[in-house]
């Protein structure tokens, strides 16, 4: 932790402190702590190996210490709390900025466990946050908790990460699936001290970056011929897909070519988007409202999307593809 109790309860920084000016107590249970600090080192305070603290946990890593400081030392002029306690919610989030709950997360995390600390944020009003580390940056396979991390807006799906080292924030932006390649993005860096939104507290200064790899095309009848040659070799994924849509007379190697073209929700679906569309195919014309009633048994796992909103606007490319002119003489 950051910070801790001096004798007179007053709340105090890690950083700039020394062993002399102890003791130090948590502000959580209350125990002692004890400043650990060194030349390669972040300043903070640590239980005791045999306390136990349900409020402070121990087993921080190095770069999660320096990223809450990092973040705290470039929004303290918003007057942004680091490590607050909500007891109301009975979590403390990294850094907390009126509705703003910030979560870096440097190491491996239980999905179940991501799911209940952000499903408990919203449910509170809260906005939460989230910064992965550098073990947790997504590669080619992005796995759940990078994809349920992301954002959402008209441009397209957006995540954040922390760079340490270089002391910035890193976006990656025009995120894309492909079914042969996997994840493909943008990378933007703004580095610690640059401006920033005070009302979300995202930077404003941005440096573009390169490609973390480049693309190559999709083409609508190659991937129906891929799903066809994994259909036979009897690909995990695609026999999933195969075995949903069998019971409703369906096949996923011979659905309308539409189907098959790619779609800027692959990132979080990947292949399942060939149910979605099949489901928009069994009973055309068919309403968002019919449509919607079918997939709502399924789970949701992003919990920082509006469900609602991203059906819908895969419903609309459904909408989009089937009558689209382009593909018409395909």
């Amino acid at each position: 932790m950051l910070k801790a109790l001096n004798q007179r309860k007053e709340v105090i920084a890690a950083k700039g402190r020394k062993k002399s000016s102890g003791p130090f107590y948590c502000p959580g249970c209350q125990k002692e702590v004890i400043l650990r600090q060194g030349p390669k080192r972040q300043p903070h305070f640590a239980h005791q190996t045999s306390t136990y603290c349900q409020t402070y946990s121990e087993g921080e890593t190095k770069e999660h210490l320096e990223a809450k400081q990092l973040l705290f030392e470039w929004f303290q002029d918003t007057g942004v709390e680091i490590e607050a306690f909500l007891p109301k919610l009975q979590q403390r989030p990294d850094l907390c900025y009126k509705n703003i709950a910030i979560e870096v997360q440097c190491s491996s995390l239980k999905f179940s466990r991501f799911l209940e600390r952000t499903t408990t944020y919203l449910a509170n009003g809260y906005q939460p946050w989230w910064i992965l580390g550098t073990k947790l940056y997504p590669k080619r396979q992005w796995s759940f908790l990078a994809k349920a991390c992301c954002t959402y807006q008209s441009t397209g799906f957006c995540l954040w990460l922390i760079d340490t080292r270089n002391q910035a924030l890193v976006r990656l932006h025009q995120i894309k699936w492909h079914y042969q390649e996997g994840v493909s993005s943008r990378r933007i860096a703004t580095q610690k001290g640059e401006p920033y939104r005070k009302e979300t507290l995202r930077p404003l200064c941005e440096t573009e970056g390169s490609k973390t790899h480049n693309f190559s095309e999709w083409v609508a009848t190659d991937y129906r011929l891929w799903v066809i040659r994994k259909l036979r070799n009897k690909l995990p994924k695609i026999r999933e897909i195969q075995e949903i849509v069998y019971p409703l007379n369906g096949n996923v190697s011979q659905l309308p070519l539409w189907c098959y073209c790619e779609s800027r929700f692959g990132i979080l679906f990947e292949h399942r988007i060939l149910i979605f569309r099949f489901l928009y195919l069994s009973d055309c014309p068919i309403s968002f409202e019919q449509w919607l009633i079918r997939l709502l048994h399924w789970q949701w796992y992003f919990p920082l999307l509006d469900q609602r909103e991203i059906l819908r606007e895969i419903f609309q490319e459904c909408q989009y593809l089937e009558n689209s002119v382009s593909f018409s003489s395909q």
